[in-house]
């Protein structure tokens, strides 16, 4: 019977290793809720683990205290990443109301 000789590691990221996935998981069981949306007056799920210093600057990889329940978009907006744009599916264009050169246009 053939078998799978996937990695360890497979499906996830780089730097990702068995102790840092369960202080993730434990992060997350003790505070389902995005605390950066919290913040802001919002309730929303949170579904990554954010290190609040980053690794780079010497923030620790596993101190409870440096880590952040966050949902994707906040975890993206840390990150630098450019939100998704909204596309109206009958014309292709972005929606209106975007930070989007085309979204505001008639």
């Amino acid at each position: 019977m053939p078998t799978l000789n996937a990695s360890p590691r497979y499906g996830w990221p780089k730097g990702s290793d068995r102790r840092w996935r369960k202080l993730r998981a434990r992060k997350l069981a003790q505070e389902p809720r995005c605390e950066s949306c919290l913040a802001k007056g919002r309730i929303t799920v949170a579904t990554e683990v954010h290190h609040v210093l980053p690794i780079s600057q010497g923030g620790g990889k596993y101190d409870w205290n440096n880590l952040e329940s966050v949902c994707g978009e906040c975890q993206d907006e840390a990150h630098g990443a450019r939100s998704k744009i909204r596309i109206d599916a009958r014309t292709g264009l972005p929606l209106p109301g975007q930070n989007h050169p085309w979204s505001d246009r008639e």
